[in-house]
């Protein structure tokens, strides 16, 4: 298009994309609010979503960890169970943190 547009249009051609840009420049200005907070509004129903994903899993593990110890099995130090239970308390922590830091996030913003 560019060489079609110069080969026509001389330096005048250069009006086009110069004109899209101020085009869509000005759209953003004038809409950049209402974006950010659609964007923000999508982000945190994805990360809802996601969380309650994530908190589904963790009861079911957390349920498996206390059936296995209900029915009296003996857990041999560095079996599965055990190390699930340690992933599952790092992954709490670092649940926590995210959290707070997407609060931290939300209350600059």
């Amino acid at each position: 298009w560019g060489a079609f547009l110069q080969h026509h249009g001389g330096v005048y051609a250069l009006l086009v994309p110069a004109s899209i840009t101020f085009t869509v420049g000005f759209a953003y200005t004038l809409f950049r609010p209402q974006l950010k907070n659609q964007l923000k509004r999508f982000e945190q129903r994805r990360l809802r979503s996601e969380f309650g994903e994530m908190q589904a899993t963790m009861a079911r593990t957390k349920d498996f960890v206390h059936d296995v110890r209900a029915r009296g099995e003996s857990i041999p130090h560095g079996s599965d169970v055990i190390d699930i239970e340690e992933e599952l308390g790092q992954m709490l922590e670092t649940m926590h943190q995210v959290e707070a830091d997407l609060e931290d996030l939300y209350h600059r913003a």
